[in-house]
């Protein structure tokens, strides 16, 4: 009878021990992925910070980029986001509160309201078929990917890729923005709407729409577009031909 007390009352210890070991492992890497998030926290929000002259935002609208894409420029100091759009008048610029947190993931959120951004993901009680329906614009961001050169973000709730670009010294918001404009006004009796057809591997012909959006010097689709063997994305704006030969 001892003998079994015995064995019963060291078994129960090593089952003790064994279980203390286990919470002390949950513990250790709980630590660690909490130690891990606070450090890419705080890696992106140097990143942001770190841009001199800002970044360039390629912002796209709509349900799988159905309204194409913006440009947005946004300087980063920590607290505050300064934007300015090509929506609105090329030398102004709106300031709001931002953060950089985790959560399933590093979170670029602009936390007060901001009209450049905040616009596209309010309700449009235009909206006929639906009062409460937007124009499908994010405002919080999964950080997918940062460098000191781009940083890749993915829409909280619409999921569309956003990419944002360090913007080079060598031209301010106000002449960068005009560019743009230009060509958006030489182009403006022009509407585009890119429709690539291709066929499947049984010869059926199918059709998709390819968003884009305005650039400095043209025009540049969301994602590359092979046709007969060749790449293409970004389309160059010649005046003179009134057309974007490439």
């Amino acid at each position: 009878m001892k003998k079994n007390i015995t064995k019963y009352l060291l078994l129960a210890l090593a089952c003790l021990g064994l279980q203390s070991c286990l919470f002390q492992e949950e513990n250790y890497f709980d630590d660690s992925s909490a130690n891990r998030a606070t450090a890419d926290v705080s890696r992106c929000g140097e990143l942001l910070k770190g841009a001199p002259n800002g970044w360039v935002m390629e912002y796209y609208v709509g349900k799988d980029y159905s309204l194409g894409g913006i440009t947005l420029l946004c300087r980063f100091d920590g607290q505050r986001v300064t934007m300015a759009s090509q929506m609105s008048e090329a030398d102004e610029t709106v300031s709001s509160l931002y953060s950089v947190k985790s959560e399933q993931a590093t979170m670029l959120s602009f936390d007060t309201y901001n009209y450049l951004v905040h616009y596209f993901g309010q309700p449009q009680g235009s909206m006929s078929d639906d009062p409460n329906g937007t124009l499908g614009g994010d405002y919080e961001f999964i950080i997918s990917s940062a460098s000191a050169e781009r940083i890749e973000l993915k829409g909280k709730k619409y999921g569309n890729r956003i990419v944002m670009k360090a913007l080079t010294e060598d031209q301010t918001w106000k002449q960068y923005l005009t560019k743009i404009k230009k060509v958006e006004d030489d182009a403006f009796f022009y509407e585009y709407t890119f429709i690539v057809t291709y066929y499947d591997e049984i010869g059926k012909v199918h059709q998709k729409t390819v968003p884009f959006m305005f650039t400095a010097d043209g025009l540049r689709f969301h994602e590359p577009v092979t046709i007969d063997g060749q790449t293409m994305q970004n389309f160059v704006w010649k005046n003179e031909l009134i057309s974007f030969p490439g």
